[in-house]
């Protein structure tokens, strides 16, 4: 992602003039996302889904974006039911309207990835 782009060049771990041209020509893939995954965003902690995603094999982590921060994805069927047992222990629960990146749902673009960035 772009954050993590800044990233690697601010720690001095990747140098932008050389990084550059391979990240704007991943950026111009189009990619096909599978039309049922989704994102789901949770104020609840990684140690309260974790039962979930066992629960839900096409579920998973997807960040964690602070100690009651989370956002799964995966399945949007699978999402919905996680999303309904989570607001019955009164966590705030919402599906996103973006496919479900930083899971491997999105596996099937690694070749399409790898041609991009070998140039």
């Amino acid at each position: 992602s772009q954050g993590e782009m800044a990233a690697l060049c601010a720690a001095g771990m990747g140098d932008f003039r050389e990084t550059a041209p391979a990240y704007w020509r991943v950026l111009n893939i189009t990619p096909k996302y599978e039309e049922t995954g989704r994102l789901l965003f949770a104020w609840a902690t990684e140690e309260q889904v974790t039962p979930y995603l066992a629960e839900h094999p096409r579920v998973y982590l997807a960040m964690a974006i602070g100690p009651s921060a989370v956002i799964l994805g995966g399945d949007k069927d699978q999402l919905l039911l996680i999303v309904d047992k989570l607001k019955a222990q009164q966590c705030l629960a919402s599906i996103l309207p973006y496919p479900a990146i930083h899971t491997p749902m999105l596996s099937h673009l690694r070749g399409e990835l790898d041609k991009a960035l070998e140039g």
